[in-house]
């Protein structure tokens, strides 16, 4: 009897798996050392800032309105101290989420773990920063900053906006909203 030999892999299917990137994107690999750019239909969705200096070529572009906070201050209808107040919220909110675990998200009959034990108490810094954002505004404007931050809803009335408003410049530390804003909505 003799030996079987194994047929050789046609090139065309060596080809096929070098260029796996290409064929679920539809573009080409980006040449190493570049930055991706966003493709037209991306870019007419956001506001962009270029990359500037001589390093631009390996720079992002940066979508500045890519979640609802971004696109109330793009519009000019909350300002520069709320958005950066939303922001902390933002990252603070998840440190805090992140500190419960078991509680805060399901758990399967086959996860390892028991839920809703945690033999320890958490980031004290991380709770303590968030029941103080907490303590500064009203029921009702927390849960319009963890609906706009976390849900991407923008206030479709005036009255609402207004609570909004309230419970950023609380925690920004700002006295008074400032007037005819609500004339871009």
């Amino acid at each position: 009897m003799g030996k079987g030999s194994k047929a050789k892999t046609p090139r065309y299917k060596i080809r096929a798996r070098e260029v796996t990137k290409e064929v679920a994107t539809g573009q080409p690999p980006p040449p190493k050392g570049t930055a991706e750019r966003p493709t037209d239909e991306r870019r007419a969705r956001g506001i962009w800032i270029e990359p500037q200096g001589a390093m631009r070529a390996s720079q992002p572009t940066v979508d500045v309105a890519n979640d609802a906070v971004g696109r109330m201050y793009e519009r000019k209808l909350i300002g520069k101290a709320e958005e950066q107040a939303a922001r902390r919220f933002q990252e603070i909110r998840a440190a805090y989420i992140a500190e419960m675990p078991d509680i805060a998200q399901f758990k399967s009959c086959i996860a390892g773990s028991v839920p809703g034990y945690d033999d320890g108490d958490g980031n004290p810094a991380i709770l303590a920063a968030y029941r103080k954002i907490e303590r500064t505004m009203t029921h009702s404007e927390r849960s319009l900053v963890i609906a706009l931050c976390e849900g991407g809803h923008v206030p479709v009335d005036v009255q609402t906006y207004r609570r909004l408003r309230g419970g950023l410049m609380a925690m920004a530390g700002v006295d008074r909203p400032r007037k005819n804003v609500v004339i871009a909505m």
